[in-house]
């Protein structure tokens, strides 16, 4: 029993070691939720090789996982970074992008947020095709509210695609424009979001979307039980 029981011990030991000795035989780079190209697995290599040399002539214990999650985490595009040593002996560097939801526009500033209300920058070589927000847009006005309207947009796909672009005025209210030839419709404050969109998608059965809708110069949702518009 003494036997088995040292053997064990050193065969842990052993392991231990092995882990932490010898070089990796190549760097893999994996990005995930890859919709858009934001980093890639080149970008990735040039920045761990020029902070940290080759990894792959570096030996294991000299390989600091945490300092390359750091500095790959400095890019506003990356969400998470894990690295590991892979069954194949590879160091596996494993990174999920963020996936902008929407794009505020105004006077002064023009950015991204993903489903978190994190902040990215626009004029990437890789534009998101994601919903536009302009006017009078406060940042944390953005992340609030916005962004949970825009979620209800995401998982209702008919109205993902029937808005085109919405605008927000000085009172932080909505106005939705349509991809169909429509009047404005006057949506007002973020609330009430599914009764308000449910009013307007009877509006559209009842006069139709491709001659009915152009008729009105807007469409307003925001009195209770009731849509009232305004002819051209």
């Amino acid at each position: 029993m003494l036997i088995v029981l040292g053997y064990l011990v050193f065969v842990f030991v052993n392991i231990n070691k092995e882990e932490k000795v010898g070089t990796p035989e190549g760097v893999a780079v994996e990005i995930t939720n890859s919709a858009y190209n934001f980093i890639n697995e080149e970008e990735v290599v040039n920045l761990t090789t020029k902070e940290m040399g080759q990894l792959d002539k570096l030996p294991y214990d000299s390989i600091n996982k945490n300092k390359i999650e750091l500095l790959l985490q400095k890019n506003p595009f990356v969400e998470d970074v894990q690295v590991f040593r892979a069954a194949n002996n590879t160091c596996r560097i494993q990174v999920t992008q963020r996936t902008p939801i929407l794009r505020v526009w105004t006077a002064k500033e023009n950015y991204y947020l993903d489903k978190d209300g994190f902040r990215m920058p626009t004029g990437i070589k890789y534009p998101a095709l994601v919903h536009l927000y302009r006017g009078a847009v406060k940042e944390e006005f953005a992340k609030r509210f916005l962004v949970k309207f825009q979620k209800y947009l995401d998982e209702n796909p008919f109205w993902a695609e029937m808005i085109d672009y919405v605008s927000v005025n000085e009172k932080e209210e909505l106005t939705l424009y349509l991809r169909v030839e429509a009047g404005k419709v006057l949506f007002g404050k973020v609330t009430d979001i599914a009764m308000k969109l449910d009013k307007l998608l009877l509006f559209i059965e009842k006069v139709g979307t491709h001659n009915g809708l152009k008729m009105y110069k807007t469409i307003d949702l925001r009195f209770k039980n009731q849509v009232v518009v305004k002819k051209k």
